[in-house]
């Protein structure tokens, strides 16, 4: 299980609570890449492979277009489909919770979120 920091006011899990529960945190830059910096040390340890995983993650949506396509059903408009998806995350930022999800799954590992408060 890894962490990753992002700002927020609500409570979720903040990075005490990350840190008491032997979480390593990494703080990442704030840009649309972000989720996929944090997969990239995971995995590759270094963030400067994310540009592969979001290149991985594009291959497996593919692979796996009825599957994601439910999930993308289940979570977003009915007309949204796997093309739809890899597209929209090509050009910048798309459901951080749908990319989350199938993050976890492709490199099959655990995720636990950590907000930092804002001051």
């Amino acid at each position: 299980t890894f962490a990753s920091l992002r700002d927020s006011t609500d409570g979720r899990l903040r990075l005490d609570s990350c840190q008491q529960r032997g979480l390593l945190a990494k703080r990442m830059p704030s840009d649309a890449n972000r989720l996929f910096r944090v997969f990239a040390d995971a995995v590759y340890f270094t963030q400067s492979r994310f540009k592969q995983v979001k290149f991985s993650l594009c291959s497996f949506v593919q692979k796996h277009d009825g599957q994601v396509s439910r999930l993308l059903a289940a979570v977003c408009a009915d007309d949204f489909g796997t093309e739809d998806y890899i597209s929209q995350l090509m050009k910048g930022p798309c459901d951080f919770e749908v990319t989350l999800v199938l993050l976890c799954e492709l490199f099959h590992k655990n995720a636990e979120i950590c907000f930092q408060p804002l001051p």
